[in-house]
């Protein structure tokens, strides 16, 4: 009877702990080469992180199964320097639903190349918002954040203000010699961690988080019930993007919208007015002339 009391209180402490999780992360880690580390590190690694973005409890907020967010992650080990030292690239991407669809719209899609870490089997990966323990630690705590910080920006206004603080404390409690080792967390990087934090906070391009709550909450979430009116929500708020481009040319935020966001920008527009489709274009051209070739589709459909 001892035993059976037990089992139900570990099961009820375990149930708790994992109501209402957050974040739905699909980790996979590559290495095709390993030159000194045990292939093992890529299993346990994998493991790992997993557990640290979906077991750990990120907000006050408690998620319905179907609300957590949907992130896809891949950690690429280019290099092992060590059995325990490593580079490696690092890819994301985030979804977020849409209402009344079957359609899930992707936020972020970010690539962050030749990360510098250490790493041994079964070591914790730990929440480091308050101090730095290691690196790793430190790289998977900014971007649970930041990942928060993008998904309630679109739900509410300014909502995702208190994870992108959390995110810049991370940021602020790097040791200078980590930044020296890993210039993604320095303003040596103009794609980095460092920027990604600064052009949210900047008053150049803070006119891009209203413009996503408009974007999203106010444009593609009522497309089920009026596509004129969401249409012309979503291409007003491109003109903010269009407005912090010019305020603050080459801004990392902006990248980060256009590499999130182009293929649907095209998909979604299909069916909006000749004229939104040709101010929608001129504007993805000018914000993001890397990618002017497909933006021309926009007024072809």
């Amino acid at each position: 009877m001892t035993r059976l009391i037990i089992h139900f209180i570990l099961f009820l402490f375990i149930s708790n702990a994992l109501f209402g999780q957050e974040l739905n992360v699909k980790v996979e880690v590559k290495a095709p080469t390993l030159s000194f580390a045990d292939p093992k590190v890529t299993k346990t690694l994998e493991n790992g992180i997993s557990e640290f973005f979906n077991n750990n409890k990120w907000t006050e907020e408690d998620f319905e199964d179907d609300e957590r967010i949907e992130v896809n992650f891949t950690l690429y080990i280019t290099e092992d320097l060590s059995p325990t030292s490593f580079t490696a690239d690092i890819r994301f991407q985030t979804l977020r639903p849409v209402y009344n669809s079957n359609y899930v719209t992707p936020i972020l899609n970010i690539s962050d190349k030749s990360y510098n870490f250490t790493y041994q089997e079964l070591q914790p990966i730990q929440n480091n918002e308050f101090s730095y323990t290691d690196n790793l630690s430190s790289l998977m705590t900014f971007y649970a954040y930041l990942i928060l910080g993008y998904d309630f920006d679109t739900f509410s206004a300014q909502g995702g203000e208190k994870y992108f603080r959390k995110a810049q404390e991370v940021l602020n409690n790097i040791p200078p010699s980590e930044g020296a080792n890993n210039e993604g967390w320095t303003n040596e990087s103009e794609n980095g961690r460092y920027f990604m934090i600064e052009t949210l906070f900047n008053p150049r391009s803070t006119e891009m988080r209203q413009m996503s709550y408009d974007y999203h909450r106010q444009g593609l979430d009522i497309m089920h019930q009026d596509q004129n009116k969401a249409l012309a929500v979503m291409t007003s708020a491109l003109t903010s993007v269009d407005r912090v481009n010019k305020a603050y040319p080459n801004s990392l935020i902006v990248q980060m919208f256009t590499d999130a966001k182009n293929e649907e920008l095209i998909e979604v527009f299909r069916g909006a007015s000749e004229g939104q489709k040709a101010k929608v274009q001129d504007i993805l051209i000018s914000v993001d002339p890397s990618r002017a070739d497909r933006y021309y589709n926009i007024s072809k459909f």
